[in-house]
């Protein structure tokens, strides 16, 4: 089985909506502990469970350190456009806008919010994510996060949701990161023609070789799904490349550390001969 996160936090915060996909990192601590994780390409043979995580955030490659220092293999998937800009990831930026506003109520996407409990602030986190999973451009998601921001008056994101540098990337490899293609962007893959997803994926994939001379094999695509209509690829998926010219497929569940489960069994590893060719 190969399981995903996508950081750990010291004194994660139930009540925060961007802490939802974080682990807490001192019963993170506890749980590998108790496991025993191996490198990715033996979980995609059958040979037992990985653990990665998902962007490069400091949260993100604080768990892959973690994880390093407690023996266990990890891999994370990265996205180059990010580190090389320099730019946040979007999702944590507005989930955390409605984390720390001080405002009971809003105006946004046409219509009058109110903020004053945490399940109100998810609906409207909610829509948020529905409006920008049809975005194409970053000018579209640049200008809803200053949307957002100003009508709220959060400017800043806390640091652990933060992009790491190229340096904090050379260093997890040095100490034997598994550093993995996450696509070159973080925008909605399905979205994507064939040819589109094929570059995106080439694009970064180059940047990975560039960054540290190794070739990167495996591909997760943001938020989990490739949606083109001809794939059937599934959802929280992973599309590896073999020695030969073919793919095959795995998915991915969700690693929840505080009910020692797992919150969602997506399958096992599937033969991937039936799907289109993606060059990864």
């Amino acid at each position: 089985m190969i399981f995903l996160s996508h950081g750990v936090l010291l004194g994660r915060d139930l009540d925060r909506i961007s802490h939802a996909l974080m682990l807490d990192e001192d019963a993170y601590r506890i749980h590998l502990q108790r496991m025993k994780y191996v490198p990715l390409a033996d979980a995609l043979a059958g040979k037992g469970d990985a653990l990665t995580f998902d962007d490069a955030s400091h949260a993100a490659i604080r768990g892959a350190l973690i994880a390093r220092e407690h023996g266990h293999p990890v891999t994370l998937f990265v996205n180059g456009w990010h580190v090389e800009a320099r730019a946040p990831y979007f999702p944590y930026q507005l989930s955390a806008i409605l984390d720390y506003t001080r405002k009971d109520r809003c105006f946004l996407l046409g219509r009058n919010w109110n903020l004053t409990t945490l399940a109100e602030k998810r609906t409207l986190r909610q829509e948020l994510k529905r409006v920008y999973m049809k975005f194409e451009n970053w000018d579209q998601i640049v200008a809803l996060v200053r949307t957002v921001s100003e009508e709220l008056g959060v400017p800043k994101m806390e640091d652990g949701l933060r992009t790491v540098e190229r340096k904090d990337l050379l260093d997890a490899a040095a100490i034997g990161v598994d550093l993995q293609n996450h696509g070159w962007t973080h925008l909605n893959p399905q979205l994507y023609s064939l040819s589109q997803l094929d570059h995106d994926i080439q694009r970064n994939r180059h940047w990975l070789h560039q960054l540290t001379g190794r070739e990167a094999s495996v591909y997760a695509p943001p938020f989990g799904k490739v949606g083109y209509r001809d794939t059937g690829f599934g959802e929280n998926v992973l599309i590896a490349r073999g020695d030969g010219e073919g793919i095959s497929l795995a998915n991915r569940v969700s690693l929840s550390i505080h009910s020692a489960t797992v919150e969602s069994a997506m399958g096992d590893a599937t033969d991937g001969n039936s799907s289109p060719q993606v060059t990864l």
